[in-house]
């Protein structure tokens, strides 16, 4: 018996075997790896400006977002019309293509937005909680 005769007669005792049938750990490892190899490869960094548009109950208001990712973190300030100084943003975080963070406003009323975020290439949408005032949606492209 030549040597890739008996690889292939082990490998075909294997898989008839009770104790590995339907199991493929080799391939099933590889999979595993491809699925995470490709998760990886899918996210899309949100790092950069970002123009913004909130459709809330007093009408579009407009701003930017400055994020940058770190890890599972992301960190970065908003400008908007209504705030005289940028707004840092704050408990940021990070999930594949998914970002949520706060960002507290004192103008025109002391309220905190929870923002929750998509990232699609240069594009970006999503909700933020706009405290007592109910939900709104969000979008905005990178600049």
């Amino acid at each position: 018996m030549t040597y890739q005769q008996t690889v292939e007669y082990n490998l075909a005792e294997r898989d008839s075997s009770p104790r590995t049938q339907g199991h493929d750990s080799y391939g099933e490892g590889l999979a595993s790896c491809e699925r995470s190899s490709a998760h990886r490869e899918e996210h899309m960094s949100a790092d950069g400006k970002w123009e913004i548009s909130m459709n809330t109950p007093m009408g579009a208001q407009s701003g930017t977002l400055e994020l940058t990712e770190d890890g599972s973190t992301v960190t970065g300030t908003m400008t908007a019309a209504a705030a005289p100084a940028p707004i840092e943003l704050t408990d940021g975080t990070v999930d594949g293509n998914s970002l949520t963070w706060k960002a507290g406003l004192t103008q025109p009323m002391p309220i905190t937005l929870e923002f929750a975020a998509t990232v699609d290439g240069d594009k970006i949408s999503g909700t933020v909680k706009l405290g007592t005032f109910g939900d709104a949606t969000f979008e905005g492209t990178r600049s």
